[in-house]
């Protein structure tokens, strides 16, 4: 829907400029050859569309580059820095993910992770198990993995009781 919404404004941005340019091509046409005082009318148009569409699309294009996330990140940074769990575990989905402010890299997802784990996270919880597990950003460590499975499940996050029970059957097999 939002990017519906997006498409309708940018076809009719492309309109206003379009518009705007033919107001400024007849105010120049009306003032070059002084036919008539409808051509101020033209330049005070085109003025008043490609000036505001123009602020429109430079802003737009800027915030679609993430632009405009550089403070909410810097927030979050200084939450998560603060030790709020959920920012902490936000800060380690977007070093997991990697992004335009953020670069991939699994040890710091580990870490952000681990500082939301302690701090109550389950999410957070499960996250940790998954790369303790599979050695993703470090060393794999199945006796930890297990153990943030379990305080993840005693949490009520049903992923870690499936991968308890994953566990467990590859021990029985072993």
């Amino acid at each position: 829907m939002v990017q519906v919404a997006l498409l309708a404004s940018s076809r009719a941005l492309r309109v206003l400029v379009i518009l705007g340019i033919l107001g400024f091509a007849l105010s120049f046409i009306g003032f070059v050859h002084l036919l008539a005082p409808a051509w101020v009318v033209a330049t005070f148009l085109g003025i008043g569309i490609v000036v505001p569409a123009l602020f429109f699309f430079f802003f737009w294009t800027s915030t679609r580059r993430g632009m405009h996330w550089s403070m909410t990140g810097r927030r979050h940074q200084a939450k998560a820095e603060e030790g709020d769990p959920k920012a902490c575990f936000e800060r380690g989905m977007a070093f997991l993910k990697g992004g335009p402010e953020t670069p991939l890299d699994g040890a710091e997802a580990r870490r952000w992770f681990r500082k939301a784990a302690e701090g109550g996270h389950v999410e957070a919880m499960a996250k940790l198990a998954e790369l303790l597990r599979f050695g993703h950003g470090g060393m794999k460590d199945s006796v930890q993995a297990r153990m943030w499975f379990e305080h993840a499940a005693e949490a009520g996050h049903e992923g870690s009781k499936k991968a308890l029970d994953e566990l467990a059957s590859k021990d029985a097999e072993n």
